[in-house]
């Protein structure tokens, strides 16, 4: 990782996760992935196995089909679920990030059905060396 990414990581005061160098990996992510009018989603996880425990809950639960596809990337350091359907997007994000929804931030909205999720989320580390992984690609 480069002098300027470990620094900005380093003093961003954002060392555990859900933080901005995880957004840039996210985003990088899904653009190097995507092809034109087939947008893909992807949720980072700690590991390769989160990635593979996302998918095995929503196996069980029927919700991955043909149609909406979800695959698990791995990294070595770091996992990946990625598929090209939003809600799959919403549900493995609710998984993977404590229950909460994407956009929601650090509270669980009990008004509507919520899902109880684990702590499966990249740390901006990894993020950090999975951000520059994509860019040398």
């Amino acid at each position: 990782m480069n002098e300027e990414r470990l620094e900005s990581i380093l003093t961003s005061g954002v060392w555990g996760t859900c933080g901005p160098i995880e957004k840039l990996a996210t985003k990088k992510l899904c653009d190097k992935l995507s092809e034109p009018g087939r947008p893909v989603f992807t949720v980072l996880t700690y590991s390769y196995s989160a990635a593979e425990e996302i998918l095995s809950i929503a196996k069980r639960m029927g919700l991955i089909s043909e149609d909406d596809p979800a695959y698990p990337m791995d990294f070595g350091f770091a996992g990946a679920v990625v598929t090209p359907s939003v809600s799959l997007y919403e549900f493995f994000y609710q998984i993977h990030h404590c229950g909460h929804r994407p956009g929601i931030g650090a509270t669980v909205d009990l008004s509507e059905e919520t899902i109880v999720g684990g702590d499966m989320r990249i740390t901006e580390w990894q993020a950090g060396e999975l951000l520059e992984s994509l860019e040398q690609l």
